[in-house]
């Protein structure tokens, strides 16, 4: 635990992997040096061969299977002191909402008694 910068944070330790049907761990440290993915098919995106390269790399498909995309959504707000380093390197965090593809912004107004508009 010395390599945790200012002596103070949360490391977490991956053991006791559990080997597949075809031989392989249940979690692939080999394919992406930076990252940890779950072992196996990726989830096929039937779609015109044009977009299907957009598609598979898009953040909803990638949490799925990888552990740093998981990890860049995870919180939200993120205090400014916060980082999240997976195999050696920062996890660049995201607002999820920023990747929504159709936002609408609906103003409530509470029909009992409440006059002012709450936005949501």
């Amino acid at each position: 635990f010395d390599d945790i910068e200012n002596h103070h944070g949360t490391k977490i330790i991956v053991f006791n992997l559990w080997f597949n049907d075809d031989g392989n761990l249940e979690l692939d440290f080999d394919t992406d040096p930076e990252d940890i993915l779950i072992s196996g098919d990726r989830k096929k995106i039937s779609t015109l061969p044009a977009w299907k390269r957009v598609n598979e790399q898009h953040i909803a498909n990638r949490l799925q299977y990888s552990l740093r995309d998981y990890l860049s959504i995870l919180y939200l707000p993120v205090p400014k002191s916060f980082r999240i380093i997976l195999r050696g390197k920062a996890v660049k965090l995201r607002n999820l909402a920023d990747d929504l593809k159709d936002t609408e912004f609906i103003v409530y107004r509470p029909q009992n008694g409440g006059s002012e508009e709450v936005h949501i």
